[in-house]
């Protein structure tokens, strides 16, 4: 027991944002169940899971991009890309088994990675530019080609790859791609040398440099892993709801930012938390889940989450006074993308 309590103390104290997140959530959720006690059913607990698992899956990646002082608002583009990509090969009969689709999916994602990457760390654009221009790239090519249209009638063996739960319990499977997500990038930022490349760029990238640790590498990885977080969230999404079109992902950016920003990690780079990721992400989710279950009219759903996502980015921004310039820039580049 005494054991037990000291691990306990022992995280509180090393993870203070963490045990926050968590005591907020609790919180949040108790307060729901008092509007409808139906809240904390184990299904709708569940369903809170499966449902921001493509969210979840999503924040890990831009965690990584984060972690080294830049940025991407593309995800949500490559996320339609890469999910109309792989409705077509379905719908065409082009791919006809899940593995194989899912490793194009991947593969997708990691080729628009790297193009973000490259860019950014070889041509020295700076990466809310680059990934402005690529996330409009992408959006007009798919409006330009397909137009508001969207494909449907994806068979059962596909959408089974999302929907399925598996040991019999309520979980869609989804959720636990989220899980082994998480536990991949613990293992890569904190067990392997690219995982320490990667932070202490984000903490000093001249003092890397003079360490060995070469910043141009560390940037390309991890847009790589943005990249493939989008491909197999796109692979899953499309899976789940069974539809695909080009107008997927909008407004996935913010949310995605502020899920991670939320979970401790610094806009600055070098400091990060796979951890409070997860909680960020699962905030919001009880969050719009609570609301949906207490019968808040849409308009006020969007109008507090979109009040949560604005007070952590803005919070983020008025603590890093060097990314103020670039949140402004998020902010007009995604009203003109609006627009």
């Amino acid at each position: 027991m005494n054991r037990v309590k000291t691990t306990i103390n022992r995280f509180f104290a090393s993870k203070k944002r963490e045990a926050l997140l968590i005591g907020v959530i609790v919180l949040l959720s108790l307060a729901f169940a008092l509007v409808n006690n139906a809240f904390l059913n184990p299904s709708n607990l569940a369903a809170i899971l499966s449902n921001n698992a493509v969210y979840g899956i999503m924040a890990i990646g831009m965690m990584f991009v984060i972690s080294t002082g830049n940025i991407d608002v593309s995800v949500g583009a490559q996320l339609a890309a890469i999910s109309m990509l792989t409705a077509k090969l379905v719908s065409d009969g082009a791919v006809t088994n899940v593995f194989a689709l899912m490793l194009i999916s991947l593969a997708s994602g990691l080729v628009l990675g790297l193009m973000n990457g490259a860019l950014v760390a070889y041509l020295k654009i700076p990466a809310i530019i680059v990934t402005l221009g690529t996330l409009n790239i992408m959006r007009g090519v798919m409006l330009l080609t397909l137009g508001s249209s969207w494909i449907s009638g994806l068979p059962g063996w596909f959408t089974n790859a999302a929907r399925f739960k598996p040991f019999g319990a309520e979980l869609k499977i989804t959720a636990y791609y989220w899980i082994l997500a998480c536990l991949l990038a613990c293992f890569v930022l904190y067990k392997t040398v690219m995982g320490r490349r990667i932070l202490a760029v984000g903490t000093n990238p001249e003092g890397a440099r003079r360490i060995g640790f070469e910043p141009k590498i560390s940037y390309v990885w991890a847009f790589a892993a943005m990249g493939l977080s989008s491909g197999l969230a796109a692979f899953l999404y499309t899976a789940n709801v069974g539809i695909a079109q080009a107008v997927a992902g909008n407004g996935y950016e913010m949310t995605l930012i502020a899920a991670v920003v939320i979970g401790g990690t610094s806009f600055n780079g070098g400091k990060v938390s796979v951890l409070g990721t997860f909680l960020g992400v699962l905030l919001l989710g009880v969050i719009e889940s609570g609301l949906v279950t207490a019968k808040v009219p849409v308009y006020w759903q969007e109008f507090v989450t979109g009040l949560v996502i604005i007070a952590a980015i803005v919070s983020a921004a008025v603590k890093t006074p060097s990314v103020r310039k670039a949140c402004s820039k998020l902010v007009r580049g995604l009203g003109n993308e609006k627009n």
